[in-house]
């Protein structure tokens, strides 16, 4: 079988090294375009597009890049609430942009914000998904993963132990 598109071999040449300093630039550079296409975006009508989403999300993995985890998880979730606000509540459109939160929401330690993620990624999962489909399954096995490692590093607060205590009248 061969391929559809020519390859050179300058296509698979390695990519030029760049300084850290150069790095950092590109990713500020990138973070300022962000920036103003959501400002032109917010202001025209239908502020809540999929455009606006991708450049939130777009901000946000920048920040990220650049070690700005607090900001990124602002970004992030205004991507989140343009997707859902767009495209409904269960768009798995939003499964992306969890995993990216994900990752700022542990460099944090922000626990409990990483289990809402990932409740909500198995939540659209199990609605948009049958049993089986590798997606949720991938859901349904990071969820559980994580509620071990949150047991046995003791992550969360303790649930109300009133609730889920049986009594001895029973």
């Amino acid at each position: 079988q061969t391929c559809a598109l020519p390859i050179s071999d300058d296509a698979i040449s390695p990519a030029p090294q760049v300084s850290e300093k150069e790095a950092t630039a590109a990713l500020q550079e990138s973070k300022s375009g962000y920036e103003q296409k959501i400002l032109t975006l917010e202001q025209t009508p239908g502020a809540y597009s999929t455009e606006l989403a991708d450049a939130y999300y777009g901000l946000g993995t920048t920040l990220q890049s650049l070690g700005q985890h607090e900001e990124a998880l602002s970004a992030l979730g205004k991507s989140l609430q343009a997707i859902r606000y767009s495209n409904g509540l269960q768009d798995m459109k939003q499964l992306p942009v969890l995993h990216t939160m994900l990752t700022s929401s542990k460099s944090l330690e922000k626990w409990e914000d990483v289990d809402a993620q990932l409740q909500l990624a198995y939540y659209i999962t199990s609605r948009q998904l049958a049993p089986g489909e590798d997606t949720r399954q991938a859901a349904t096995l990071a969820l559980g993963r994580w509620k071990l490692e949150a047991a046995q590093k003791e992550l969360l607060p303790p649930r109300d132990r009133k609730s889920t205590r049986l009594t001895s009248s029973h």
